[in-house]
Parts: structure tokens; C-alpha cells; sequence
């Protein structure tokens, strides 16, 4: 009987732990190529770093958003796709999927090309 309800609360912390993480807002790089898209085409690519308007919004957003993230598994067409060392953050118009090495996230945020300052694709 212990055993079995051991194996259920290890389930259990497990299945919380893929739906509930938080947002890898330590590993964003300080400079970062924004790449626009249309249709499935790139019709934009520009740099920005730590110092740039674009950057600050993005981060500041992650750190407000910092959790309830969980783990997602499809692919979406992004309308921005911001990319770093080790990280890639497609922003879609009300959500944000990132992928870096701890795996893919996602989560659903309202208005998300509003908040970051880009035209809506």
C-alpha cells in the first residue's frame, strides 16, 4: 500500500511539473535577432540587444508572465520569432512558445504583438 501511493504521489509531482513551469527569463541572451514572418515567409530580420526598446519589452512581458507555463508540443506558424544563443521565442498573436534546452513551453497571453510594440502580422 505505501509503495503504490509513493508511485502516486511521484506521478502526480511529475504531471504538475510538465504543466506548470516557469519561464527562462535568465536565459535570454543580450542580443537577439527578431525575424518578422507572413503567410509561413520571413519578411523581416534585424538585430537588438539589451539596450533596445523591442528587448526591454520582451523581457519585461516573460518576467510578468514568468509562470504558468506548460509543455507544448506543436508547431505553430509565428508571426515574430526572436533568437539568441540557446533560445528561440516564437510570438504568435495571443501566445508564446519558447524553446531552449530545457524543452518547449508555451503559454496563452492576450494582445502579445500590442505588448511587445510589433505590427500584427
Amino acid at each position: 500500500m505505501h509503495s503504490s501511493r509513493m508511485s502516486v504521489l511521484t506521478l502526480l509531482a511529475m504531471v504538475l511539473a510538465a504543466y506548470s513551469q516557469q519561464a527562462p527569463v535568465q536565459n535570454i541572451p543580450s542580443r537577439m535577432v527578431v525575424e518578422g514572418y507572413f503567410n509561413g515567409r520571413m519578411v523581416s530580420r534585424y538585430w537588438i540587444d539589451n539596450k533596445d526598446d523591442g528587448y526591454a519589452r520582451l523581457v519585461a512581458l516573460l518576467r510578468r508572465e514568468r509562470s504558468g507555463w506548460s509543455q507544448d508540443f506543436v508547431t505553430y506558424a509565428p508571426g515574430f520569432v526572436f533568437r539568441g544563443n540557446g533560445i528561440r521565442i516564437d510570438c504568435h498573436r495571443d501566445r508564446i512558445i519558447i524553446n531552449f534546452k530545457g524543452g518547449q513551453i508555451g503559454k496563452r497571453i492576450a494582445d502579445v504583438y500590442e505588448k511587445l510594440g510589433v505590427a500584427a502580422r
